[in-house]
């Protein structure tokens, strides 16, 4: 079996996810996200107001744009084994529709000719896990709240991360620290501080890979 199907098999597994995120760069610049893309990033899911879309779209394209399962099938047809579309379609989770449209994506962009993918996509796939089936925890050291603003720092596998967000017109813009080093800045729909359910532990996650 090919290292990409093995990466792949244990990927489908279910549960839920939340609210979409955008990842913004250290230079203000967009990063990976819901609604916004530049680059190769991923956004992830918090525990806020936004549910799941529905309909599939991972077979059509909309908007003049390939959708992301047709893109990956036309270009590796044979990298995840069987029927590619009906493989690909099995990645989706209810919930977790950009998680699961960014890894594909990544998966089209980086599969190598003999389907040889490496550690390209872990990043992206650590945040399409965490959204539906969290394979770290964060367990709240302190917390702090006031009006369009909070604070919290936690142990996430014993790595120590920090996120501030405070309300931004519509939405919350949160700065996010690991071992009290800033890696950047995340945007999420809710002020939800909590690690578990912020998004500066996507960010985290995205970065590890």
């Amino acid at each position: 079996m090919r290292a990409a199907s093995t990466l792949l098999l244990f990927a489908v597994l279910a549960s839920a996810c939340g609210a979409k995120v955008v990842f913004v760069d250290e230079d203000g610049g967009g990063g990976s996200g819901a609604s916004t893309t530049t680059g190769s990033g991923i956004p992830s899911g918090s525990s806020g107001s936004t549910g799941s879309t529905t309909g599939d779209t991972s077979s059509t394209t909309t908007g003049g744009f390939t959708a992301p399962c047709q893109r990956l099938c036309m270009e590796h047809p044979t990298c995840l084994g069987g029927d590619c579309l009906e493989e690909c379609n099995a990645l989706r989770q209810p919930g977790c529709e950009t998680e699961t449209d960014e890894y594909i994506l990544c998966l089209a962009h980086n599969f190598g000719p003999n389907c040889e993918l490496g550690n390209m996509c872990a990043g992206e796939f650590a945040v399409y896990q965490n959204c539906f089936a969290p394979t770290i925890d964060c367990v709240e050291i302190t917390c702090s709240e006031s009006d369009g603003e909070c604070e919290c720092q936690s142990s996430c596998d014993g790595t120590i991360l920090e996120q501030a967000c405070r309300e931004n017109d519509d939405f919350y813009k949160c700065d996010c620290a690991v071992e009290g080093q800033r890696i950047g800045e995340c945007v999420q729909s809710d002020k939800v501080c909590e690690l578990d359910l912020g998004c500066c532990k996507e960010l985290w996650l995205l970065l590890q890979g």
